[in-house]
C-alpha cells in the first residue's frame, strides 16, 4: 500500500513515462506497477491494452488474480478500449501457457461476443443503407 501512495505522488506525466519504460521490462515488479498505474487511472490511458497485455505477461503467477477487479471497473470503456484489453490478456495467457482466472475468461469471452454483435449491426446496417440506395 506505500508503494501506491508513493506512486500516487508522482506528477500524471512523470506516471506515464515510468510506464512507458516499465513496458520494456519483463519483471514482476514492472507488471505490478502497470497495475498500480491502470487501478489509478481506471484504465483511461491510452495504451492501456498494452499496459494490461504486459501485466498478464509478467506478473507472478500467484498475483494472475489481481487481474480480475480492475477489469469489472472498465464496463463502461468504449468498446475498442476493452476489445484491446482482452485481447492482451488472451495474447498473454497463451504467450505463458497458461489459463487465465475464470472470471477473467468470462469477462474477455463477453466482450469478444459484444464487439462480435456490434459488428454484425454494423455490417447489417450498411448493407440495409447499400440496398436502399440501389433501389432508389
Amino acid at each position: 500500500m506505500q508503494e501506491l501512495r508513493a506512486i500516487q505522488m508522482l506528477s500524471e506525466p512523470a506516471r506515464e513515462f515510468l510506464s512507458d519504460v516499465s513496458l520494456a521490462v519483463n519483471t514482476p515488479e514492472a507488471a505490478e506497477f502497470l497495475l498500480q498505474q491502470l487501478e489509478l487511472t481506471h484504465f483511461s490511458t491510452p495504451r492501456a491494452g498494452e499496459y494490461l497485455r504486459h501485466v498478464a505477461l509478467n506478473v507472478a503467477p500467484e498475483r494472475m488474480t489481481a487481474l480480475v477487479s480492475p477489469l469489472e471497473m472498465i464496463t463502461g470503456a468504449p468498446l475498442a478500449q476493452r476489445i484491446a484489453l482482452a485481447d492482451g490478456l488472451n495474447q498473454a495467457a497463451r504467450q505463458r501457457g497458461i489459463s487465465l482466472p475464470e472470471a477473467a475468461t468470462a469477462w474477455t469471452r463477453r466482450v469478444v461476443l459484444e464487439g462480435t454483435r456490434y459488428r454484425r449491426r454494423c455490417y447489417s446496417q450498411d448493407g440495409y443503407r447499400k440496398r436502399a440506395r440501389s433501389e432508389v
